[in-house]
């Protein structure tokens, strides 16, 4: 992509997660961004002219408000708009709430044919598969953050444990809530097995550690807001520069998967290569029988939360 022509972006949702892409965005200097906030307010909110008017010494990039045609020109959608998951209950309680929000929002903004959507609001596997639903775009162009923050989060915790000079790979795939899977097979430090380093409690307790950080933050700043959108973030520039790296993303299950988990058309958090069109490939992994049963119930609970 030629670094002298406007990137243009749409973010659905001002809050705490779309007011730090924002300032994540102007902050950068590699590209000129056209950033359009997309809002339910008709005028600028205080944080957001706040933001304009800083842009005098910023004014590489540019910001609007509920502007049709920015969307209708925006290369990439971040989808962040929708309500909050309450302290201690799961992401699935939102689906009903979340899915009639994404529902209003596509029927009155509608994406260009060659938008790829990046979607963040929760449960994102289930706001994932809605989003392809209501904008009618092809599903590689349709991608959720998925597990990409549990993976990040599980490589910090194990970091920890073995110290920051260790070459770790790991992956967490299926649903980004409290199913979650630890593919143990295809995880390694400095190429060897984790059963070389931790022992069957301290693999417990790093699973733990993943599915309750959440709930840790939340104690402290009300939402986990800093890293998933940096995890929106990478998805992004993979897409602009493609690395070829593989992002644990929410994307739709292919032939392989579908048969694999004997699961219908869901989105979940799958090992995927991206590139400027989206989802490029999905990697086709083996699996230990334990970890295929963790995944085909994962995404028989996701299959449960979608309204037929």
């Amino acid at each position: 992509m030629d670094e002298s022509t406007p990137v243009y972006i749409s973010i659905i949702g001002p809050g705490k997660i779309g007011r730090t892409l924002m300032l994540s965005l102007i902050n950068q200097t590699k590209r000129r961004y056209v950033i359009n906030i997309v809002s339910r307010q008709e005028v600028l909110s205080g944080f957001i002219l706040d933001i304009v008017q800083s842009l005098q010494l910023k004014n590489k990039h540019r910001i609007t408000l509920n502007s049709t045609s920015n969307f209708n020109r925006s290369s990439f959608i971040f989808h962040c708009a929708g309500v909050s998951v309450k302290q201690g209950a799961s992401r699935l309680t939102t689906s009903k709430d979340n899915i009639a929000i994404t529902k209003e929002l596509f029927e009155k903004f509608r994406p260009n044919k060659d938008a790829k959507v990046i979607v963040i609001t929760n449960p994102v596997d289930i706001i994932s598969y809605y989003t392809w639903k209501f904008t009618g775009l092809p599903p590689k162009q349709i991608i959720g953050t998925g597990t990409l923050l549990d993976t990040i989060r599980l490589h910090y915790y194990m970091e920890e444990l073995v110290g920051a000079d260790k070459q770790i790979e790991t992956l967490m795939l299926g649903e980004h809530g409290e199913s979650i899977v630890w593919a143990k097979s295809h995880s390694k430090i400095n190429g060897g097995a984790i059963e070389d380093y931790f022992t069957e409690e301290q693999q417990a307790k790093l699973e733990l550690d993943v599915i309750h950080t959440a709930a840790r933050i939340k104690q402290n700043q009300g939402a986990s807001t800093y890293a998933i959108s940096l995890c929106a973030l990478e998805i992004m520039e993979a897409m602009i520069e493609p690395d070829g790296r593989v992002y644990t993303v929410s994307c739709l299950l292919d032939e392989y998967y579908k048969q694999l988990l004997q699961s219908p058309s869901i989105y979940m958090g799958l090992p995927a290569q991206l590139d400027q069109n989206g989802v490029k490939a999905i990697l086709p992994l083996k699996f230990t029988p334990d970890e295929l049963a963790q995944l085909q119930q994962s995404a028989a609970l996701i299959e449960s939360h979608l309204i037929h």
